[in-house]
């Protein structure tokens, strides 16, 4: 029957996200990308025409819509990209291009804000100089970016190689982006993310280790229930935020409480199917509806895992209201989280 369910969600989930709202990261980013180099040329292209033109301006709601798609595209970066192969592997590569727009954008509100100072002499020391190097900035970034989905590895190369020698002459602030442009000629070996998922990935070694250390040598009741728990929670609790840790520990024992009540108290006197469809309906909508708020989805996950994890007992053809078993796996889970509040202090961030 397990089978048959997970075979069934992989079937339904499969036909969702491709026939019915195929809506994939790699697309969304790449086809924002172009739409960004394209904004950019109509922006130099704009530029130039005020060159030969004087009573042409570069429209202030192009920049801020070419800045909200750049926005985007960082946003689209942190994302989770274990379905795309390309920005997955290359997080740095696109991670460049993308900084390399917002140089580009950047020294473009530059030159349009010099240009509508109206200093003649402004605006012909920006057409001789500036806009050859805008022009050859957006020619490379153009050929690095189209053609083979962007695979294109010479123009990368040049690309880069351009934007560190002539740095100097892209006239954007650093002050309003630099984390971006900063990194443009030199970025770190390992990133922040990269960081923070190899402590989380040591943080839950240690805890699985010290885990199956205690259920080796210390007698703990309950069979394999115990190392089962450590590596579903070793795997999960750690990618969350150390706060939510504490969180999760008072959850635990008050639903664990609130529940063992409830089955020692009320569930002994069902007699019909209803009652208990009921009973587990009203319960989940109590607990949906008191953790309603963001901050608490956590509570939601473990009141209604532990609503159906303790009082699994009753929902067997012949139902037992043994306190024993739900006693045991409310135990097991507080030395887990035990042990998981320790190194969560241990291995705490240092910011």
């Amino acid at each position: 029957m397990r089978i048959q369910e997970t075979l069934l969600g992989v079937v339904v989930y499969s036909l969702v996200f491709r026939l019915l709202w195929p809506q994939e990261t790699e697309s969304h980013f790449f086809s924002t990308l172009n739409s960004v180099v394209t904004d950019l040329n109509s922006s130099y292209y704009t530029l130039l025409d005020n060159k030969k033109l004087d009573n042409k301006s570069l429209d202030t709601s192009t920049i801020s819509n070419v800045q909200t798609k750049i926005y985007k595209l960082q946003e689209l970066l942190s994302l989770p990209l274990t379905g795309s192969h390309q920005l997955q592997h290359q997080h740095r590569k696109w991670r460049f291009f993308v900084g390399v727009c917002q140089r580009v954008q950047s020294h473009i509100e530059h030159l349009s804000q010099g240009q509508n100072t109206g200093s003649e002499q402004s605006q012909t020391a920006y057409s001789e100089k500036d806009l050859r190097t805008l022009a050859s900035v957006l020619l490379l970034l153009d050929k690095a970016t189209t053609g083979d989905g962007g695979n294109n590895g010479n123009s990368h190369k040049a690309l880069r190689l351009y934007i560190q020698e002539h740095a100097a002459k892209l006239k954007a602030p650093l002050q309003e982006n630099p984390s971006t442009t900063a990194s443009l000629t030199q970025q770190p070996m390992l990133s922040n993310e990269t960081k923070a998922r190899l402590r989380n990935a040591f943080k839950a070694v240690c805890i699985l280790l010290t885990c199956m250390g205690l259920w080796i040598f210390i007698p703990l009741p309950g069979g394999t229930i115990f190392p089962m728990i450590a590596s579903v929670f070793a795997n999960v609790i750690v990618s969350m935020p150390d706060s939510m840790i504490k969180q999760a520990f008072w959850g635990t024992l008050g639903w664990g409480a609130a529940i063992l009540i409830q089955y020692t108290l009320v569930m002994p006197g069902f007699t019909e199917l209803w009652q208990l469809a009921g009973f587990y309906g009203v319960n989940i909508f109590i607990i949906w509806k008191l953790c309603e708020s963001p901050s608490l989805g956590i509570q939601k996950v473990l009141g209604g895992n532990l609503l159906v994890v303790l009082t699994m007992s009753a929902l067997q053809s012949t139902p037992s209201f043994s306190i024993e078993t739900p006693l045991l796996m409310l135990v097991n889970v507080m030395i887990c989280m035990a042990v998981i509040r320790f190194y969560t202090g241990l291995f705490a961030s240092p910011s």
